[in-house]
């Protein structure tokens, strides 16, 4: 029994020893396996979208511009929201960083949101520009980029405006100037364009000019005298998009100086003046078809002949008045209709009686401004007309110093006026806000 008892002792405590030290290797295995143990990496988290964007200048005034920038930190697409239509940031695609001028519509505030995607998710930003508004004010802006003239063309297309031709002799015979120009308001810059190719239609000693007048995408100028030869009646168009002069046909009326022009829808209109032929004071009245390249006589100017006049249009209806007969001077004011080719007298300027004054119009009013009177005393007064009300309203003064001969033209919802002369040729130039 002992013997026995002994033996089983002895496997017994040998199975012990086998399970214990089973137990520590597993035990050690275990331990061991967790430290060796290669662990996942652990995710990168996504960089969020990040979207800058500014708006400068702002605030702006009604009818200014300003540029809107932006930049973006992981994004892969970006699209536009919130303007209203081409120039004011249309809808669509935007690359994810850039900028882009912009001229806001009349409302107070506006906004211009970008939203963008990218592996982060996407994200919105917005510049928000306030449009203050401008009432009666002028504003100097950057000198006319060519040297200072009297009796040049003045006209806009698009966003851009023109000023060419015209004199600088002394005193106040030729050189005469053919050089164009063309105004960027956003930028207030000048940049000189092709040169008016034909005879540089300017006034003479006694102040008689060229017209022009855009119809659509295409500038016009003609008529004039060139300081030398006989008055001019040739006609030409300008395109800005190429920057190239075209010779149309000859204006329907005789040759003649200091005639004015304006457009009205998809026609030209030019009348009055004075030619070398005769009668010197003209009421003659033509209307430019430029599709069918062609003039009309229409129903003469409703005032007596005159040089040095004012023409604008308003909406469907087209206006002149003021100018000379001779040493008289007029102050009398007319409209003309085209859909019935009549012309009805409205209330007489409300200034003095003048010559070589400015004239256009902003939205449904006129203007009419500057200008020398009967002792040739250079004004700088400046009307507002009303169609609906038929009346004249004084406004601030012209911003520079009186002048006569000046050229003037509007862009969007601002008038400009520049040049002219006032025993100087004059080279400044002025925003004007209604």
């Amino acid at each position: 029994m002992f013997i026995m008892s002994k033996g089983i002792t002895t496997v017994v405590a040998v199975i012990l020893l086998l399970l214990v030290t089973i137990t520590v290797a597993g035990i050690a295995f275990l331990f061991f396996g967790r430290v060796t143990q290669t662990s996942s990496p652990t995710p990168t988290p996504t960089p969020p979208l990040d979207i800058t964007i500014s708006a400068s200048p702002n605030p702006i005034t009604i009818g200014d511009s300003t540029t809107i920038s932006w930049s973006t930190t992981d994004a892969t697409s970006c699209s536009a929201s919130g303007g209203t239509g081409p120039g004011d940031w249309p809808s669509g695609s935007r690359p994810i960083s850039g900028s882009e001028t912009v001229t806001p519509p009349p409302t107070g505030t506006k906004t211009y949101t970008l939203t963008c995607t990218g592996p982060g998710g996407s994200a919105s930003n917005f510049a928000t520009v306030t449009v203050n508004p401008c009432s009666n004010k002028w504003t100097q802006k950057a000198d006319f980029g060519g040297i200072g003239r009297e009796s040049a063309v003045g006209f806009s297309i698009g966003t851009k405006g023109y000023i060419g031709t015209g004199s600088d002799g002394s005193p106040r015979v030729p050189p005469k100037r053919k050089d164009f120009w063309e105004y960027d308001p956003s930028s207030n810059t000048w940049t000189q364009k092709a040169d008016f190719v034909g005879t540089a239609p300017v006034e003479d000693t006694a102040l008689f000019g060229a017209v022009g007048f855009a119809i659509g995408t295409k500038g016009y100028v003609g008529t004039g005298w060139d300081g030398i030869g006989p008055f001019k009646k040739d006609f030409w168009e300008y395109d800005p998009s190429s920057n190239i002069w075209t010779q149309k046909a000859d204006f329907g009326g005789t040759r003649r100086q200091h005639a004015v022009g304006f457009a009205i829808g998809t026609k030209g209109y030019v009348g009055t003046g004075w030619d070398d032929i005769g009668p010197a004071y003209k009421k003659d009245f033509w209307e430019y078809d430029p599709s069918a390249n062609a003039w009309t006589q229409k129903a003469d100017f409703g005032g007596t002949g005159r040089y040095g006049a004012v023409g604008f249009s308003i909406g469907t209806k087209g206006y002149i008045g003021t100018g000379g007969y001779g040493s008289s001077l007029r102050k009398d004011f007319w409209e003309y209709d085209p859909s019935s080719n009549t012309w009805t007298q409205k209330a007489d300027f409300g200034g003095t009686a003048r010559h070589g004054a400015v004239g256009f119009a902003i939205g449904t009013k006129g203007y009419v401004g500057t200008g020398a009177d009967a002792i040739w005393a250079y004004m700088k007064d400046f009307w507002e007309y009303d169609p609906s009300s038929n009346t004249w309203t004084q406004k601030a003064d012209f911003g520079g110093i009186g002048r006569y001969g000046a050229a003037g033209f509007v862009i969007v919802t601002k008038g400009y006026v520049g040049t002219g002369w006032d025993g100087t040729f004059m080279k400044d130039f002025w925003e004007y806000c209604q």
